[in-house]
């Protein structure tokens, strides 16, 4: 299975989650962080806190799908229910946005799907 999975979780929920299912995860601290595992290493998929310290999720979303080299890598953003957080998030053009607190399972299938996609 694929599954090099690059995540920003603060709560660690979704690295839970992954690392369960079988998933290869490796996490950053904030999105500066990210964004250099990023280049360094190109993940599969990246999930990751649309609020972070540094460089938000948005922004982090953004940046990535801006680079031909990071354009294709499939981004799952969770953060906040409120309306525009969530059409922020969809704009910032993340694959997936979940709404914390998010359902493990519904996580699990939308990263399937991407990955599945992806190849």
């Amino acid at each position: 299975m694929p599954g090099n999975i690059l995540v920003v979780d603060n709560a660690g929920l979704a690295q839970a989650a992954l690392e369960q299912a079988g998933y290869h995860v490796t996490t950053a601290a904030d999105g500066a962080e990210l964004l250099a595992k990023v280049k360094a290493d190109k993940p599969d998929m990246v999930v990751c806190d649309a609020m972070m310290p540094q460089i938000d999720g948005f922004d982090v979303v953004q940046k990535l799908k801006a680079e031909t080299p990071t354009r294709s890598i499939p981004t799952v953003m969770l953060g906040g229910p409120s309306d525009s957080e969530v059409h922020r998030g969809w704009t910032s053009g993340a694959d997936c946005y979940l709404t914390k607190p998010f359902d493990q399972a519904e996580l699990l299938d939308f990263v399937g799907k991407l990955l599945q996609m992806g190849r």
